[in-house]
């Protein structure tokens, strides 16, 4: 059975690629005691500038990656809870490189079979550019129900990650990277059933389908 919404989000802001090293000023990393930790990853936009997440290990790996938590194995006593804030221009990647650095973790690439959610973007021309002005702050916004969920000002990848989540399935996109735009955009997804998600999709402009396949999983090794 398809898990209920697992993600709290509290803010989310726009997340851009940023060249160059992350300083010390734009990452700060502590952990939190036991009655600050939570059972749901939480993502506050503290300033129009920072982001703050708070969560598990396995958690936070899976935000800075953009998978579903299931493709991240983290070991009980090694997923401790944090407070990760960084410069919300700051690339995910990086950022995720120097977690891997500051707690000497080792991060292995697999492969797994199950039921994914494949998707190819055909064309950008029926996505709607965001309503929310990028001065506003916070400037991208999350409204949830039951069954279908409005994201404002999220970027493609970004709209992926929290479906993902949603839906607790892995999702391949085959789009090259280069390719895919961190433009903000609005979306509707009515996500708990199937043929609802897919038909919204296609009128996205995605070529989906949910079949089994192998996708990646990652084994955090301390």
């Amino acid at each position: 059975m398809m898990l209920r919404y697992s993600l709290l989000l509290v803010f989310l802001g726009i997340f851009t690629v940023a060249q160059g090293q992350i300083s010390e000023v734009e990452y700060q990393l502590n952990p939190l005691s036991t009655t600050e930790s939570t059972s749901l990853l939480q993502i506050e936009q503290t300033s129009a500038s920072y982001i703050a997440l708070k969560g598990s290990l396995r958690q936070l790996i899976a935000f800075l990656k953009g998978v579903n938590t299931s493709q991240i194995s983290v070991s009980d006593k090694d997923n401790a809870s944090y407070e990760l804030s960084y410069r919300q221009e700051t690339d995910k990647s990086k950022l995720l490189e120097k977690l891997s650095q500051e707690l000497h973790l080792n991060i292995v690439e697999s492969q797994r079979g199950g039921l994914t959610l494949q998707l190819t973007l055909m064309s950008y021309d029926k996505l709607s550019g965001t309503s929310v002005s990028s001065k506003s702050f916070p400037y991208s916004k999350i409204h949830m129900d039951d069954e279908q969920a409005s994201l404002d000002g999220f970027s493609l990848k970004d709209m992926l990650s929290v479906l993902s989540q949603l839906r607790e399935i892995p999702i391949l996109l085959h789009n090259k990277p280069q390719y895919v735009r961190t433009h903000p955009y609005d979306w509707k997804l009515p996500y708990y059933f199937d043929e609802s998600l897919l038909k919204a999709l296609a009128q996205y402009g995605f070529k989906a389908e949910i079949k089994r396949d192998n996708y990646p999983v990652f084994t955090v090794i301390r």
